[in-house]
């Protein structure tokens, strides 16, 4: 360990506690010259990459004021490192655990805590981004609006708990229905938008449809007796023929096909462009 200006081989910390435990805790750095000639027992051994490792760096992540991790490097050769590259090795870490930081703080602005789908704003950024591109390439996309039915009965009669976990199990479906280029949000409440890139009217239709029915196959257990399922309506607008050139007026638009499913009796899809289109109805929770 260095300390002002002096390599220590042992931590003198207390005894038991693991090595990252130990590291995240004293949030110091350590230097060990030769695993296998140290003056005194470590407490808590480090994890090696490789058992035939002699020589060990590792330092602290910190983040406003934090420790999110450690960084840590080994060698097979005795004294391989001194205090000038523990010194660089820190400056490293302090890079690696800013720019940890910022990824976490950007993942906090962009994406729903309770889902893991991306948020309103972020959504209607993308959106907006994707209009553009596509009116410069004629490219078309589509845009869903998805309510979940009657999920107030569910807060009502199982409690918001319940009802946050099926949310959860919601936000799950969605992603892994979605392709990698598809942007899942949660608009609000029990309500979500999905932006299909690159997606013309009938791939819209086939995606809507694998959504609908993997929602509606969803059942989670609520305690011994109670099982929460719910369907879901969905309303889709597409480029160019729904555009009205806003981000805010297409989701409007899909969200004007989204209540007439509603009102044609829910578990269905509409298009904007034919709002009297819908696909056929499964039975209602």
């Amino acid at each position: 360990m260095a300390r002002n200006g002096v390599v220590v081989p042992f931590i003198d910390g207390p005894r038991g506690h693991v090595f990252t435990h130990w590291m995240l805790t004293e949030k110091r750095p350590l230097m060990l010259a030769d695993l296998k000639d140290l003056r005194t027992p470590l407490p808590c051994p480090p994890v090696l990459l490789d058992p035939a490792s002699r020589s060990l760096m590792a330092v602290p992540l910190v983040a406003s004021g934090e420790a999110i991790g450690t960084l840590s490097v080994e060698s097979p050769r005795p004294n391989a490192y001194g205090v000038d590259q523990l010194a660089v090795l820190n400056t490293v870490a302090q890079q690696v655990a800013v720019a940890i930081e910022n990824a976490r703080h950007y993942q906090q602005a962009t994406v729903d805590q309770l889902t893991g789908l991306y948020l309103r704003d972020f959504f209607v950024r993308q959106l907006t981004d994707e209009q553009a591109r596509a009116r410069r390439y004629g490219s078309p996309f589509a845009v869903m609006v998805l309510d979940l039915d009657r999920f107030k009965e569910v807060n009502d009669r199982l409690g918001h708990l319940a009802g946050d976990r099926f949310l959860q199990r919601v936000g799950d479906v969605i992603r892994q229905t979605m392709r990698g280029a598809d942007i899942p949000c949660r608009w609000g409440g029990e309500e979500f938008c999905v932006l299909l890139p690159e997606t013309d009217r009938s791939g819209a239709a086939a995606m809507a449809e694998r959504l609908r029915e993997n929602i509606g196959a969803l059942a989670m257990p609520v305690g011994e007796e109670s099982l929460v399922r719910t369907t879901v309506s969905i309303g889709v607008a597409c480029h160019p023929a729904d555009d009205p050139g806003t981000a805010r007026g297409l989701i409007e638009r899909a969200d004007t096909a989204l209540y007439q499913a509603k009102q044609a009796g829910r578990d269905r899809v509409i298009f904007a462009a034919t709002p009297g289109a819908a696909t056929k109805k499964r039975s209602a929770c």
